[in-house]
């Protein structure tokens, strides 16, 4: 009897963490998303992209429970095209660049809501 109690109180401690964890990290990729769209296609913009980048990585754990490893490595080598792009002064890979980015973001965010994949 005090296996199958323990039982319980685990998996409804597993289903709370991954609730929480999928809120928060939907909460923070919204804010990363909302952050990058308004910050204007400029190369002048460096310090604003590093400080999403910052927000990105320091989320990163949280983010490795929800998805795959290919997803955030993905957004990552986006992020890393977007800081040469803002080195090199080339706007247009900095637009291309930052809508993927976007676009990825926003994908993330989806996978990141509460499913059965994401409990067992």
């Amino acid at each position: 009897m005090k296996a199958l109690i323990f039982a319980y109180v685990t998996l409804a401690a597993v289903i709370a963490t991954v609730f929480i964890n999928s809120f928060a990290v939907s909460d923070a990729v919204g804010d990363m998303i909302n952050s990058l769209q308004e910050v204007e296609n400029s190369t002048d913009n460096k310090e604003k992209y590093i400080e999403i980048y910052d927000e990105f990585k320091r989320y990163r754990k949280y983010i490795n429970l929800t998805v795959s490893h290919d997803i955030i490595m993905s957004i990552e080598e986006n992020f890393a095209e977007i800081l040469g792009a803002l080195e090199a002064d080339d706007e247009e890979s900095l637009i291309i660049t930052k809508s993927r980015l976007i676009s990825e973001l926003s994908h993330l965010k989806r996978l990141s809501g509460i499913n059965s994949d994401s409990i067992f």
